[in-house]
């Protein structure tokens, strides 16, 4: 025959344990919206302990009403414990255990149908959690006929106190991730040379390289994802730099860049096919403005549309989200030509193994698909919209688009006027470089030019076959510059006047020029580059 007090000792104890278990829960769940356990251990692997902890504190806390039901000495009815202030023993604190339960019946619930439920729902419910904390050791302190021994107090105050400065620095979380500022271009680049760590063939024609930072320059090399690095070194006897994005997130612990071989390309053939670990190349810190601004406190949808060596910045982009705003979930639209061309598709497959439900990749085949879930074709109209049909494009915030020109200017338009996506969030990034306008053949001698910069007129002849970067330079003028190519926009400036057709590039913006691609210009103009505002597209990558 069961020990008639029996029961009310499954009750304490099961009590007890259920309110560790829940605080453990919490907690936990803190120190991962604090990132102070995402940074060493896979995402996947926390969230399955989370969600099988607060499995166990709603097991135990059915045990411990179990034990309440059918002990003689509260004798509280299934109305009493359903009900809140039904009960005659205590109503208060019974209420507060009641009230309790059901929000951790929807807290754990939710988790478990996190990828049926909408996010924002999910969200809110999961929010009632620090709620549900306090109801449950209100309702321990005062209903709980162990809550005065010291072993008790010394647990809850403890808890407490743990959880009020996470909290804390939950709350700090809350304002934007604080990565690095995109930096102000201004003069010659300053590089560092930096080792290379390894160099890992990806794709036939396509390599990533890792730099090893030394740690006095880790501050200066902390990118925000979506940045590139401008890269310099010495081919067969002559100085060449490129751009290239780095595809690392900010929580690998790498610093990485994508390569990918080009024809006639010197630097991106030496590298794909020269470059070994060991080598140092001179490295400037990470540039560039097509980047995305992290919260761990949000839940958003992001959306990546990448073509080719397009998806560098977006995989950089997306994988950092993901690690670092749970509440968050990514659709990457991904096109290349086939399988074996498709670059960090092992990569992919893993950070969807990790973020069940959170990330979905979808890949568009112009020659040969992997599988019978691939699209045909190419990225356009057609295509976004058997995606929407799918779904996969509601409630979209914001979209990083990244691949040809005439891609990324189509789905921009097509995401803005066709599914309603915010201009603002639409962000583009193009991959080959803006062509060279032909220089003049017309210009017999040198043309005078105006350059304002720093505050102050400058005037500056602009020898023929010479662009109006170069005469500044040439001129000893401190001017803002970094791939030379036409590429990453840090050289753009502002113009008085139209230029002639013939003699500049198409502006970036209204009246806005490329100087680096800028021969001397026609009839009598000012250069600006104190109120240039940086384009809103720029390069992951000079191919080249």
């Amino acid at each position: 025959m069961i020990d008639p007090q029996f029961w009310w000792y499954l009750a304490r104890a099961t009590g007890f344990v259920a309110w560790g278990l829940l605080t453990v829960t919490v907690v936990w769940g803190l120190l991962l919206r604090t990132r102070l356990v995402a940074r060493w251990v896979p995402w996947a692997w926390t969230a399955d302990v989370h969600r099988f902890l607060g499995i166990l504190a709603v097991i135990f806390t059915g045990l411990h009403v179990t034990g309440l039901l059918l002990d003689d000495y509260v004798q509280l009815s299934l109305t009493d414990v359903a009900v809140p202030f039904a009960a005659a023993w205590q109503p208060v604190p019974v209420a507060l255990g009641v009230i309790a339960g059901y929000l951790m019946i929807a807290v754990v619930g939710s988790s478990l149908l996190m990828r049926r439920l909408p996010r924002r729902w999910w969200h809110r419910i999961h929010l009632t959690s620090y709620l549900l904390f306090w109801l449950a050791t209100m309702h321990g302190i005062t209903a709980g006929t162990d809550s005065g021994s010291g072993l008790a107090r010394a647990a809850v105050a403890g808890a407490i106190v743990v959880v009020l400065l996470l909290t804390l620095l939950r709350t700090r979380a809350a304002a934007p991730l604080a990565v690095a500022a995109p930096p102000v271009a201004s003069g010659v680049p300053r590089f560092h040379p930096l080792t290379v760590a390894e160099v890992r063939r990806e794709t036939p024609d396509a390599v990533s390289v890792a730099f090893s930072v030394p740690a006095a320059l880790a501050s200066a090399y902390r990118f925000q994802p979506g940045q590139y690095l401008l890269v310099r070194t010495r081919i067969d006897g002559a100085l060449v730099s490129r751009s290239y994005s780095i595809c690392s997130g900010i929580t690998d612990g790498e610093l990485r860049i994508a390569v990918r071989q080009v024809p006639a390309g010197r630097m991106s053939t030496w590298i794909t096919t020269a470059l070994r670990t060991g080598d140092v190349l001179d490295v400037a810190p990470p540039a560039g403005t097509f980047t995305v601004e992290l919260n761990s406190l949000r839940g958003r949808h992001i959306l990546g549309v990448a073509a080719g060596s397009g998806i560098t910045p977006v995989l950089s982009i997306i994988s950092s989200v993901l690690a670092t705003e749970p509440a968050s979930r990514c659709t990457l639209i991904y096109g290349n030509r086939t399988p074996s061309t498709t670059l960090f598709a092992a990569r992919l497959t893993a950070l969807e193994d990790r973020h069940p439900g959170r990330l979905r990749v979808i890949h568009v085949r112009s020659r040969e698909a992997g599988s019978s879930q691939d699209l045909r074709g190419h990225i356009d109209a057609s295509t976004l919209q058997t995606v929407h049909a799918d779904a996969a494009l509601s409630g979209v915030e914001s979209a990083y688009v990244c691949g040809p020109a005439p891609m990324t200017a189509q789905v921009q338009r097509i995401l803005v006027e066709n599914f309603t996506v915010n201009a603002a969030g639409v962000h583009t990034e193009v991959f080959t470089p803006t062509p060279a306008a032909p220089r003049s053949t017309a210009q017999t001698g040198p043309r005078t030019v105006v350059l304002r910069s720093g505050g102050r007129d400058h005037t500056v002849a602009v020898a023929p076959g010479e662009t109006v970067l170069d005469a500044g330079l040439r001129a000893g003028l401190d001017l803002p510059y970094s791939c030379r190519a036409g590429i990453c926009g840090t050289c753009t400036a502002r113009t008085s006047a139209t230029a002639s057709a013939s003699t500049s590039l198409p502006p970036a913006g209204d009246r806005l020029v490329l100087t680096c691609q800028m021969p001397a210009p026609t009839g009598s103009q000012v250069i600006d580059f104190d109120t240039a505002a940086q384009p809103a597209t720029q390069a992951a990558a000079v191919p080249a």
